[in-house]
């Protein structure tokens, strides 16, 4: 039971690092001089916009993909600059 509680509590704080670095937490406070206020904020509308970029990403990795070009790796001619855009894994715009 212990280990269980324990990566429970491990995957909470996963999550919501994983949150604050992507965007979709915020936490904001309100100190004033006897009383504390925090505010945790969810923006849903980025988690299903990532969730969409990770389900479209792990389905043109798989070869999932709707069109064949996108899941076909660059020919050697290709630099990887001119690689297409939606290929290419980038970090989160902030």
């Amino acid at each position: 039971m212990r280990k269980l509680l324990g990566s429970l509590a491990l995957a909470v704080i996963v999550f919501a690092l994983v949150g604050l670095f992507r965007g979709w937490l915020s936490i904001s406070t309100n100190g004033e001089a006897e009383k504390a206020r925090i505010e945790v904020t969810i923006d849903k509308q980025q988690l299903k916009d990532d969730a969409a970029r990770l389900k479209n990403s792990v389905q043109n990795l798989s070869g999932g993909g709707t069109s064949g070009a996108a899941s076909e790796p660059p020919s050697s001619s290709e630099s990887p600059s001119e690689v297409n855009a939606s290929q290419q894994v980038l970090p989160p715009e902030l």
